[in-house]
């Protein structure tokens, strides 16, 4: 039965810990996979192993708090609206008025975060893994509602990049999010054709995600490495 949708968010971001899905992160790469600490003043910092460490933006954790809650740091997860479990985003959803949501991965704590890691078996083995949770756990609470966007990893391998894509297809995830040319280059090539005709042939639409500053005017290139 077709879904009488009224509002939609285009542009929700899941913000939620990495605790969630890391057990299906194969245990030889766990050690690698993107984890939240919290910090000695009690603001809480994404890392991966021991060196990479990045503060969480409290402006990616706004929701709920409202203008006079909110401060522009010390962001922290816990207690957050959005960063729970599908039931309670479903809930959160009814009560701001929205029939769905497009969940693009976090902010800090996503994608641009884990290229970081230098392994690229364990940095593909984190992207397949986020991916099969998102569709396996977290949307199938409602698919009409949870509408998540499966994530293509950062490689010099179309090949790769073309595989997460049929992943993402049999999963069952309605989009995947492209962050740089697929065959990996700077700039647009003939090997990225294989990619187009495959997500053509599987009918998958293809979503990038680009931030804008104040003016509107879009900050840096369209595709690129963290």
């Amino acid at each position: 039965m077709a879904v009488n949708y009224r509002y939609i968010s285009a542009d929700s971001h899941l913000e939620i810990d990495s605790r969630y899905w890391l057990h299906r992160v194969p245990a030889k790469h766990r050690n690698l996979a993107p984890r939240l600490v919290r910090q000695p003043n009690g603001a809480d910092a994404w890392m991966i192993g021991e060196n990479v460490v990045r503060p969480a933006a409290a402006a990616d954790l706004y929701g709920g708090k409202g203008r006079e809650q909110y401060v522009p740091f010390g962001g922290r997860y816990e207690g957050t609206p959005g960063t729970g479990s599908p039931a309670q985003r479903l809930l959160e959803q009814e009560q701001d008025g929205v029939d769905a949501e497009i969940l693009f991965p976090s902010q800090q704590g996503g994608p641009k975060l884990w290229r970081r890691i230098e392994d690229d078996g364990a940095y593909r083995a984190i992207v397949r893994a986020y991916n099969a949770w998102l569709a396996e756990e977290y949307c199938a609470e409602d698919p009409t509602r949870l509408i998540g966007v499966g994530i293509l990893p950062l490689l010099n391998d179309t090949a790769a990049v073309i595989d997460e894509l049929e992943f993402c297809a049999r999963a069952g995830l309605k989009t995947v999010l492209l962050q740089g040319f697929p065959s990996g280059k700077p700039y647009p090539s003939d090997e990225d054709d294989r990619f187009w005709s495959r997500a053509l042939a599987l009918n998958m639409p293809v979503s990038v995600h680009v931030d804008l500053d104040r003016t509107g005017e879009r900050q840096g290139p369209l595709f690129r490495y963290p």
